[in-house]
């Protein structure tokens, strides 16, 4: 759902995968960092936090995100989940 044509399915998959707190659905955040919309991108880095993804597969996509995406939000979301993400 993450890759359907409508940014509102795919913000709500996001959000999905960071409340069921599944570290495999890292890879799928990741990807969803560089969708076109802001929303999507914020979900994404909020869930990418949730899941404790592992730095190794997360961490790179979230410091980039944290200071050159053009959303205040996803900036801010991407430094909150860099927090948060395990260190495997």
């Amino acid at each position: 759902m993450v890759s359907d044509g409508d940014a509102t399915v795919r913000a709500e998959a996001a959000v999905t995968i960071g409340q069921l707190k599944d570290a495999r659905g890292a890879t799928v955040l990741v990807s969803a960092l560089g969708d076109p919309s802001a929303n999507v991108r914020k979900k994404a880095a909020w869930a990418l936090g949730e899941i404790h993804a592992p730095n190794s597969a997360a961490g790179a996509a979230l410091s980039n995100a944290a200071t050159n995406d053009s959303s205040a939000a996803v900036r801010s979301l991407a430094r909150v989940a860099l927090s948060h993400l395990s260190a495997n």
